[in-house]
């Protein structure tokens, strides 16, 4: 376990389940010197866990908010993997309902397949829908510092 020399600076991080801070530990003081750490509750380095317990307890002053640039870039970093997930998920629901469009025309189409047809069809729907919403955050007041995100889509077909 590494032991902290100073540590200074802590902020939460954007999701405000770890603590970013300045530490000096004993052990690199001479070669590393001040470090940028991130101490969370569920570290796997007992010395982590004891940092962010510390930082908790004020021992490195007051734990500031992230800045604004950190939620900018966390906020829009989130919002593109879910786009990113949307698009996905409907491209294979699309390739899906365009080979079971042919079937039907062909006459090939099983009764388990038309059965499922009208699920599938809401279920692309509504990754359509969360695909906007996500593309509609930024007109939300207070955005990025106040995001309420939509819940993505039960996904009840398995696409591979």
């Amino acid at each position: 376990m590494l032991t902290v020399k100073s540590g200074r600076a802590p902020s939460w991080n954007v999701e405000r389940t770890a603590i970013n801070l300045l530490v000096v530990f004993e052990e690199t003081a001479d070669t590393v010197g001040e470090m940028p750490f991130t101490a969370s509750p569920d570290d796997t380095a007992d010395h982590g866990r004891a940092i962010y317990a510390d930082a908790l307890e004020g021992w490195y002053g007051d734990i500031a908010e992230p800045d604004a640039w950190e939620v900018s870039v966390a906020v829009t970093a989130r919002r593109e993997a879910s786009a990113r997930e949307a698009t996905d998920r409907i491209t294979a629901l699309d390739t899906r309902l365009a080979t079971l469009a042919d079937a039907i025309e062909l006459d090939m189409a099983t009764a388990e397949e038309l059965a499922a047809k009208p699920a599938i069809e809401a279920e692309q729907k509504a990754w359509r829908i969360y695909r906007v919403k996500l593309s509609q955050l930024e007109a939300h007041e207070g955005y990025p510092a106040a995001v309420t995100w939509p819940e993505a889509p039960a996904t009840p077909f398995v696409i591979a």
